[in-house]
């Protein structure tokens, strides 16, 4: 779990632990300037801000490297505390033992998300913000890091802000008569209420939507090819990719284990899954059944399903067995080079390439029912989802009992649920558990 009580000085590396012309090692806590004056050496006095090539980091005499040092003082840094950054040569040698030296001086090493963390608990992010940041270092397309960089600069809270606020007075107008049970809400007030509570919903009901579409921008449309053996799918994911993924042999039942790789269309990363192709299981041995059994799994949990047909089959062997998930599926008929006389079907030749394009804009027509506008704000994380939605409900049976003419106390009760649900959006309510499970998953270093 995080230490939330930022005591200590924490260091880590920020870049890959590869070798590379460049590296980055971040010291962050009240002890840093202390830390740096001991490991830092100038060739002569210079402003904190201000470093030179030539300059060394070494401990106790011993040179560890030439550095570039750049001190942030807290209130000028990412985390809100003094910290530092040594710019060095890209060896994990000379990584490993400024680290080691660091520790043996005063600091600890970070655990993973802990710099962003204290970033937050020093008021210097939101939630959301500290979120963006990690959907930003792992966008996997253009479109990805456009969103994920509006909401790092608090296009979430924005978004929320006004209503909050509407929200924060519409309490206040209602418990300011909890004082006085004999004051009635007037008609007008209640119309002003209900408004406010109507437009507020309308807001949450508009991210909510686009909850779906924002979360699998990130984390990648799952396309699974499905058919009976030797339909092409394995040739398929090979013509899509550009790279051989998958083996392709005569022998049915060659794929065994899933096989998935990325592609882009659009802007938003296509994740392309080639599972072992369907047929009896009295045909197959134990190794391709659970093959088998693992394809009926994956289809369970897919995006859209490609169902790979044999074109060049008169009776086409179709799947029987129910696919256990409402997605759509597209049929996909095969071997278009092969084949003379060919319906109205959507036709490929996963060898050729023949009908890819066609394959690519029917993807895109699922994805892309409605217009996609970036400008607009999207969330991206279930958590974030689970509050939106905990805030609408409240909100919902808020309008309900006000129309009902219920008691102020449970319109006031409810809209209480739901200005802590936003708070708990924005981490102005925390929970110990929910920060450790949010930050857990950052790299260290950042």
């Amino acid at each position: 779990m995080l230490d939330l009580t930022c005591k200590d000085t924490i260091c880590a590396p920020a870049t890959a632990n590869i070798p590379s012309a460049l590296a980055i090692v971040r010291v962050s806590g009240s002890l840093s300037l202390k830390v740096k004056n001991i490991i830092f050496k100038t060739k002569k006095k210079q402003k904190n801000f201000i470093a030179t090539l030539g300059n060394t980091i070494q401990i106790n005499g011993c040179l560890i490297d030439e550095v570039l040092c750049t001190f942030f003082p807290k209130n000028k840094s990412y985390t809100g505390e003094d910290s530092f950054e040594l710019s060095m040569h890209g060896n994990p040698i000379l990584i490993k033992k400024t680290l080691k030296t660091l520790i043996k001086i005063g600091c600890r090493l970070a655990e993973p998300g802990e710099f962003s963390m204290r970033a937050f608990l020093n008021k210097k992010i939101n939630l959301c913000e500290a979120e963006a940041i990690n959907d930003l270092i792992n966008a996997k397309s253009n479109i990805a890091t456009q969103i994920a960089l509006k909401n790092l600069k608090g296009a979430i809270q924005k978004t929320l802000s006004k209503s909050r606020d509407n929200l924060i007075k519409s309490i206040s107008e209602i418990e300011a008569r909890l004082d006085f049970p004999d004051e009635e809400l007037g008609n007008e007030n209640k119309k002003q209420i209900l408004k406010n509570l109507k437009n507020i919903s309308n807001v949450l009901t508009k991210l909510l939507k686009k909850f779906s579409l924002g979360k699998q921008i990130f984390n990648g449309i799952k396309v699974v090819l499905y058919g009976n053996v030797n339909v092409g799918k394995s040739t398929l994911l090979n013509k899509l990719t550009g790279k051989i993924k998958s083996l392709v042999h005569h022998r049915p039942g060659t794929t065994r284990n899933i096989i998935e790789d990325i592609i882009i269309i659009n802007g938003i990363p296509i994740k392309i899954i080639d599972v072992a192709g369907i047929r009896d299981i009295k045909k197959t041995n134990e190794i391709e059944t659970m093959g088998i059994n693992l394809t009926y799994k994956t289809l369970e949990k897919a995006d859209i399903i490609l169902w790979i047909i044999d074109g060049s089959l008169k009776n086409a062997d179709y799947i029987s067995k129910k696919i256990k998930n409402n997605c759509p599926i597209i049929k996909v008929f095969n071997k278009a080079d092969i084949v003379k006389n060919k319906n109205n079907n959507l036709w490929i030749s996963a060898r050729t390439g023949f009908g890819i394009q066609n394959l690519k804009n029917k993807i895109k027509n699922i994805l892309f029912s409605k217009k996609l506008d970036i400008n607009e704000t999207f969330i991206t994380k279930e958590r974030q989802k689970k509050e939106i939605a905990l805030a609408k409900k409240s909100i919902t049976i808020a309008i309900k009992a006000l129309k009902n003419n219920l008691t102020q106390e449970i319109i006031a009760s409810e809209l209480r649920n739901s200005r802590l649900s936003l708070d708990k959006l924005l981490g102005k309510s925390t929970d110990e558990n929910v920060l450790s499970l949010i930050f857990s998953k950052f790299c260290i270093g950042k």
